[in-house]
């Protein structure tokens, strides 16, 4: 990140009048009264976080952000003014006129003052000028509690006539006078006016220049300070030269045992850190270290300045990190500076300042390692800095910018977009709190530029890429030559015009980029280690350049800076698969250009070792794993390492959405690799490895309910062997579960307090993943339990099947389309190819299925119309049992059902032909003999991809002279996984007797949507049914009862009927909801439940199965949270659900399993034969209104879920 850095010059502001920023000077000298020297704890990190830029979404980064260097606390002497330049108050007028040396009368030369040197002055009032030091050291205590610029401007003018009424050869004059150098030097950092600091340096030198001491070593420091902080606003190299020189000065008047000794050398070391910053001399980084090593060494524990001269030498350090590289500095720096924050009270005003400089540090650990929690820690420990800074404190633009830089860095790794558009707030707060010359201002335009880079290409928005590359611009214009960020600002800029490049295919966008990213690369060392960044994205440029004009030397050019940037990149750095991908694609490239095996070969190589690199982030690791698969599927697709790719792909597909993440952001990254577990399966089914791609199919999908699956897994085996270790993970697993549901992620612009509350959530969670990881380690090595939580293999997948039919796998891929059976009491999977369905045929039938769903709504929006102009548009193909179906009153989706549907018999059919039917016979299931009494079997469906959301269970040929279905061969289930079907089988237990009932509730008059009046009988009429036949029950309709206490009530009955409106969220998956009178039962509320006695969930409402299209492998509906929830069997709903014939099939429904209940079985409900009541009760309703498209419409969308 880039900081308030320092300005080439000032600039005036409104008034004309030249400031700058202080922010940098404020730490470097701030007087306390009674202070003879000034050292302190406000000396800091000059942070800076790698500019990165490539196709892989290498971060274009941010500058480095420059902590203040100064000091707030200093040694204390015993004087109530600072630098001990008068007597304390209450003292008597004589002991005053004794210490001011009343005998003196004075003519102060206009050399100090400004007043004619001829001007005679009377006799010293004593009494005035105490009174006037008094007030001095009044609204100095004031400012120091307000921050009021009035404050200090009240005390300078009172110091101001208290010298001009004092004889040059008073003792106390230079005292005075480094008072008031002092007091400028802090009106000069709350205002920016520099002319304050001009006359403080001014006032300063005079003040040595008349010291009647030999050893004016306090006012030498303060003199280099203020220097120092001309350097700051000015860039000037000679002033900060000069305040080096005379801080040397000091040092070398005070002996080895002097006090005060220490405290000059932290200055001398922090002033020629600076030096080192701003020249890239590493001999005066060197010395820098010395010096502050010296200091730490001689400082005894429990001394007031030990915080401050930690934090000084881990500043240091972490710089040396910053410019060699070498991790071993890094390690110290961040020692230290945890050492620094520990023994800092929580009044310490420094703590800001060591603790934004230890976050500096997990930041670059960060970088150099990828670990979340480093730079979660960052951002918690930021935060804590900035709610320690007051507001109008100086150093809160840089405060503010440094925690914008961190959530910019962790947006970089997880991808999380309110950390980005937190970020693009917070540096623009920065902005408007600096003023236009502020040194930092560069930097802070640089950064802003930056996260708008990273906006337009997440967004795909053209105004912030815009705006980007005029803040950029902006920023490398105020950067001279020579500057240790130019290369930085250079490189982002030319990052940002590649990217324009892309966006518009202006090539001298391209070319200018290139330019000026060489500028980067030349002006960079050989061992910095920002140099394999900008070497990669100058060679990301060069690949651009070559795709454009074919141009080979600009291909080789790209290979060449690429092959540097491996060169260049440190051992375990986690940048290091992204020169390796880079590689690897222009590798690919040139042989794709020359036909040039060995070219291929490379890429093959660098692709897989990006893939398997130990370190860096999980995001550009799958991505190098994806062209590495694919690259081998092409070129030797008979290569077992195929094999390896994908299964590499697979394991970094569950690193992307690991359990450090909340639950939303899980399923927000699967988002972004749709599809990977197809396309892996398709590839072992034409190498006819028919276990593996059942293997990776249950591996890969439904990842997040997998994941809950495991943290609530029952641990009996573990406890019988160890139960300290089951205890553990048991309690680990509850915490995970319960911070996975978390919504932190999505909060923006939330106050600071709560902004740490949220973080310190998002690093316990990531120490609750990593304790989790440790964990199963352990649990691994125990001897019989080396699979525990282990993806499944097919020996364990079939140990648990249900005996009344087999279930059915079907992958849907471009290439390919083939199903997969397994069935109880067969080791060996069934592979059924289905050469005739393909991935368009499936997407075309979602379309036309929508198609017609959606043609609802077209027909809803014009009915008003329609009835009063008095038309009736009727379709001269239409069914007049199907126009019957337009009032069947409002569906529970808030409409009402549309007058003609076509098309939904042909989609029947394709299903049937195509997918269902080969899959029967295959199966050997034959179609029913109408006459017989016989069950029949079961079939459970566990479709991927587009097929998720197309309705298997009601495939068929309707309306034909030999009209059949899949209704006359079995019975029909859905599971999302093998895995989850098989968990409730392993686990069916009976239910607890005390809770055996059905609770349920009816909303027909939910706020903002239609009115649904047929819930309310079809709720009564359950309730009667059960009542009348012994069964617990518990109905509460509309009012009566809220989403928290309907979620209560959930623990007390074993099945529940929700009759209400039901709602997908697509843009957040977990917020898809039941509306109830009084507020939403959300899927993430009900997935959070654990129910050990759960067994059957009715959901009458609409689209309670629909799932959400990006996440077709995630199950991401309210049908599946109930399972993940605990409920054994969900019957629920593919889309709306017509009011009128709701209460019919849910009256059915619970009739038959009323009939059919077993005797003696103790239970007056229970979901066991729920699959054949759905099916009977569908039956009945196919009886009474045809097959028709609308009639069709009216029964299909019913679905059951589970055993």
């Amino acid at each position: 990140m880039d900081a308030l850095e320092r300005s080439r010059s000032p600039a005036p502001d409104a008034d004309g009048e030249a400031k700058c920023d202080p922010t940098e000077t404020e730490a470097k000298h701030v007087p306390s009264e009674g202070q003879d020297v000034m050292e302190g704890g406000k000396s800091g990190a000059v942070l800076g976080v790698c500019a990165h830029d490539s196709s892989l979404g290498l971060p274009h980064g941010t500058d480095k952000v420059s902590c203040a260097v100064g000091v707030e606390h200093g040694e204390s002497t015993s004087s109530d003014q600072p630098n001990n330049i008068g007597p304390v108050e209450g003292s008597s007028t004589e002991e005053k006129c004794k210490a001011f040396g009343a005998q003196h009368h004075a003519v102060v030369s206009s050399e100090i003052v400004g007043t004619p040197s001829d001007v005679a002055r009377p006799p010293v009032d004593v009494e005035c000028v105490w009174s006037l030091l008094a007030l001095a050291s009044s609204s100095y205590r004031k400012f120091r509690s307000t921050g009021a610029p009035d404050d200090i401007s009240e005390a300078i003018e009172a110091v101001k006539q208290a010298v001009e009424i004092t004889p040059l050869d008073n003792e106390s004059l230079p005292h005075m006078l480094g008072n008031l150098g002092s007091y400028l030097q802090m009106r000069f950092r709350r205002t920016g006016v520099l002319a304050d600091m001009a006359e403080s340096i001014s006032v300063l030198e005079k003040a040595v220049d008349i010291t009647s001491t030999s050893t004016p070593y306090n006012l030498l420091n303060n003199l280099a300070n203020a220097y120092q902080a001309q350097y700051q606003c000015t860039s000037d190299l000679s002033s900060l030269k000069m305040s080096t020189t005379i801080q040397k000065r000091a040092v070398n008047l005070l002996p080895d045992d002097h006090p005060h000794l220490l405290t000059l050398l932290s200055n001398l070391g922090r002033t020629v850190h600076s030096l080192s910053q701003h020249t890239g001399d590493q001999s005066d980084l060197a010395e820098a270290i010395s010096i502050h090593s010296r200091v730490v060494r001689l400082t005894p524990e429990g001394h007031p300045q030990l915080p401050s001269r930690l934090n000084d030498l881990g500043v240091t350090f972490h710089s040396r990190f910053r410019y060699a590289g070498s991790l071993s500095d890094l390690t110290q720096a961040i020692s230290l500076q945890r050492k620094s924050v520990d023994l800092s009270p929580e009044t310490d005003e420094s703590l800001p300042v060591y603790l934004s400089a230890l976050a500096y540090s997990l930041h670059s650990l960060f970088e150099r390692t990828g670990s979340l929690s480093d730079i979660t820690e960052a951002i918690l420990l930021q935060g804590k800095a900035v709610s320690l800074t007051p507001e109008v404190d100086t150093t809160m633009p840089t405060q503010l910018n440094h925690f914008a830089g961190f959530l910019q860095a962790r947006f970089e790794r997880t991808g999380t977009l309110s950390d980005l558009q937190e970020a693009i707030t917070l540096v623009r707060k920065s902005l408007r709190l600096c003023h236009k010359g502020d040194t930092g201002r560069p930097g802070l335009l640089n950064n802003l530029g930056n996260y708008l880079l990273h906006l337009s290409v997440r967004m795909s928005d053209p105004p912030s890429l815009v705006e980007a590359i005029s803040l950029q611009r902006q920023a490398l214009e105020l950067t001279p030559d020579g500057h240790p960020d130019r290369p930085s600002r250079l490189n982002n800029l030319g990052g940002s015009l590649r990217h324009q490049f892309e966006r518009t295919g202006v090539l001298p966008d391209l070319t200018e980029a290139i330019s000026i990213q060489n500028q980067a690369v030349d002006s960079t060392s050989g061992g910095h280690p920002d140099l394999p960044m900008w070497l990669t994205n100058l060679g990301n440029s060069y690949s651009r350049l070559f795709e454009k004009t074919a141009d080979l030397e600009a291909l080789k050019a790209g290979l060449e800076a690429q092959k540097r940037a491996l060169e260049s990149v440190p051992k375990g750095h986690a940048i290091l698969p992204y020169p390796l991908y880079e590689f690897a694609q222009l590798s690919y490239k040139y042989f794709r250009f020359k036909d040039l095996p060995k070219y291929l070969d490379a890429a093959i190589e660098n692709f897989a070792a990006a893939a398997t690199s130990v370190s860096g982030s999980p995001q550009p690791k799958i991505t190098a794993a994806k062209r590495w698969a694919r690259t081998l599927n092409q070129h030797h697709p008979q290569s077992v390492e195929v094999i390896t790719a994908f299964e590499t792909m697979i394991g970094l597909l569950a690193l992307v959405a690991g359990l450090e993440h909340t639950v939303q952001h899980r399923f927000a990254m699967l988002e972004e690799h749709p599809g990977l577990i197809l396309e892996a399966a398709a590839t072992m089914f034409r190498l006819e490895l028919v276990e593996k791609a059942l293997e990776w199919l249950e591996q890969g999908r439904c990842l997040v309910w997998g994941q809950q699956h495991q943290l609530r897994t029952p641990l009996d085996e573990l406890w019988i062997h160890d139960p300290s270790l089951a205890d553990k993970v048991m309690d680990v697993s509850r915490q995970l579960e319960h911070a996975g549901s978390s919504s932190r992620a999505s909060k923006v612009g939330v106050p600071i307090s709560e902004r740490i509350s949220l973080e310190e959530e998002a690093g316990n969670h990531v120490r609750l993943a990593t304790e989790w990881e440790h964990l199963l380690a352990t649990v691994r090595a125990t001897p019989g339990f080396e699979r525990f939580l282990q993806p499944p293999t097919l020996s364990a997948l079939v140990q648990h099947l249900p005996v009344s039919g087999p279930v059915v796998i079907i992958n849907i891929h471009d290439s390919r389309c083939d199903a997969i059976a397994i069935l109880a009491g067969s080791d060996e999977p069934v592979h059924i190819p289905l050469p005739h369905f393909s991935s368009d045929k499936a997407r075309k039938y979602r379309r036309d299925l929508r198609t017609r769903l959606s043609s609802r709504k077209l027909r809803m929006q014009g009915e008003d119309e329609a009835i009063m102009s008095g038309v009736t548009e009727i379709e001269d193909d239409a069914d007049p049992q199907e126009l019957e179906m337009g009032n069947d009153g409002p569906d529970r989706a808030g409409g009402l059902y549309s007058r003609r549907w076509d098309g939904v018999r042909g989609v029947l059919r394709g299903l049937w032909v195509q997918v269902v039917k080969p899959i029967l016979q295959a199966l050997a299931i034959s179609k029913a003999d109408a006459s017989s009494s016989d069950m029949l079997p079961r079939i459970w469906w566990c479709p991927t991809g587009p097929l998720s959301f197309l309705p298997l269970h009601a495939a068929g040929e309707y309306n034909y002279p030999d009209p059949e279905s899949v209704l006359d061969y079995v019975v029909s289930s859905y599971t999302p996984t093998i895995s989850s079907l098989g968990h409730r089988i392993k686990n069916d237990t009976p239910i607890d007797p005390a809770v055996a009932g059905l609770l349920l509730t009816c909303q027909p008059r939910a706020p903002g949507a239609a009115e649904i009046p047929g819930t309310v009988e079809e709720v009564n009429s359950i309730y009667t049914q059960a009542v009348e036949n012994g069964c617990k029950a518990m109905k509460l309709e509309g009012d009566a009862v809220s989403p928290e206490g309907f979620l209560k009530h959930l623990e007390e009955f074993s099945c529940i009927h929700l009759a209400c409106h039901g709602s997908q969220d697509a843009g957040d998956p977990l917020q898809s909801r039941f509306i109830f009178h009084r507020g939403r039962l959300s899927l993430g509320d009900i997935s959070q439940r654990n129910l050990s006695n759960a067994d059957l969930a009715f959901l009458s409402a609409c689209e309670t199965s629909t799932g959400q299209e990006t996440l077709s492998d995630e199950a991401v509906h309210l049908a599946a949270g109930m399972l993940a929830a605990g409920y054994r069997r969900v019957v629920a709903t593919m889309w709306a659900i017509g009011d009128t014939h709701a209460p019919q099939v849910a009256s059915d429904f619970y009739k038959y399993l009323r009939d059919h209940r077993e005797e003696g079985s103790g239970t007056p409900i229970s979901g066991r034969l729920s699959a054949y009541a759905l099916h009977h009760a569908i039956q009945q309703l196919r009886e009474s209104i045809g097959s028709s498209d609308g009639s069709l419409l009216a029964w299909v969308p019913y679905v059951h879920y589970g055993y």
